[in-house]
């Protein structure tokens, strides 16, 4: 599915997409595509449309060449998949009750942003890395379960760029080029044992083994799913397990044109349509500001919590970093 919608009352350009189908980047991509036709004011009666079927995109596994077998691939798939269920069943969550779907955003001034690039800079850390950080201090701050001794957010890591070419380029954004890691923090390190964890795993998170073996995960993977269970203990509530910096399948730019005339985009955001009780975190930096943003489902999570969820991770990070930020209105 793919929807794209203009309001000229508020010049604001709104496009849908099914993320099983194009990830963040690619729904990117699709966008500067579209904006690259409305200001060059193409001839529509002149475009031939062609039978496009042969150039759909290759799968993952396919587009990177994953032929790895053997003992040693094997057992490095069942490890990687073993090691992300485990930590990504137990990890923390935070209180639901229990429709529609929204996210909730805090922008950053542009001062503040800069002052948060420069701490972490300082701390030879990433910015992902503290917010990171901060969102597992919030988890665990916030968790029902007592005690839980680690914290671990599934992401979404871009596998584009190490991609051979054409994969690598706009002519593949259909298609989802991303692969699911699970890097997880104890509960008694301190917040900078946490960033300095996390940037590590960050800069070491891709391998060509990982490419190789990804078939094989990924086949891992499924038949993990669909493996008879433990019982739960019912007397353990089911938690929200939290995702953080994941793919967006939403896009939304707020835009002065009109065709033939060069385009203006002055704000951005994006998310996905959620339907279960999981809450995605994104982190994205737009004309120098930076943006945090969650989404969940109302059915499970009212404006309020989101909101406090936010808050909480921004006072995390600012008294770990030593900062004082400005921050804009949540939206």
């Amino acid at each position: 599915m793919l929807f794209a919608c203009y309001t000229s009352a508020s010049s604001e350009l709104m496009f849908l997409v099914s993320h099983w189908r194009v990830d963040a980047l690619g729904v990117l991509m699709l966008l500067d595509r579209l904006f690259a036709l409305l200001s060059s004011s193409p001839d529509v009666q002149s475009i031939v449309w062609r039978n496009d079927v042969a150039q759909i995109s290759p799968s993952l596994e396919d587009a990177g060449a994953s032929v790895g077998t053997g003992p040693e691939m094997e057992k490095y798939a069942q490890d990687f998949i073993a090691h992300h269920h485990q930590v990504a069943l137990n990890t923390g969550g935070l209180p639901y009750r229990g429709d529609e779907k929204t996210p909730r955003t805090i922008p950053h001034s542009t001062a503040s942003t800069t002052a948060l690039i420069d701490a972490c800079k300082k701390r030879h850390i990433s910015v992902t890395a503290a917010v990171h950080a901060a969102l597992a201090n919030t988890v665990f701050s916030l968790d029902p379960v007592k005690g839980r001794p680690q914290y671990a957010a599934v992401m979404s890591v871009n596998i584009r760029p190490y991609l051979p070419a054409p994969y690598h380029t706009k002519s593949h954004a259909c298609q989802t080029y991303v692969a699911g890691m699970t890097p997880a923090v104890d509960r008694e390190s301190t917040f900078a044992e946490k960033t300095q964890t996390l940037t590590e795993f960050y800069r070491n998170a891709y391998s060509n083994k990982f490419m190789q073996a990804l078939r094989l995960i990924s086949g891992t993977h499924v038949k993990t799913l669909f493996a008879p269970r433990l019982a739960v203990d019912p007397e353990v509530p089911p938690q929200a397990t939290q995702q953080r910096f994941s793919q967006q399948s939403g896009y939304h730019r707020k835009a002065t044109c009109s065709t033939g005339v060069k385009i203006k985009i002055t704000n951005f955001k994006f998310g996905v349509t959620m339907m279960t009780r999981q809450l995605l975190l994104y982190l994205w930096t737009f004309k120098g500001q930076l943006n945090l943003s969650v989404n969940y489902n109302d059915a499970y999570h009212d404006t309020a919590s989101a909101d406090d969820f936010l808050a909480r991770i921004c006072q995390v990070r600012e008294q770990e970093l030593g900062l004082e930020l400005v921050h804009g209105h949540q939206c």
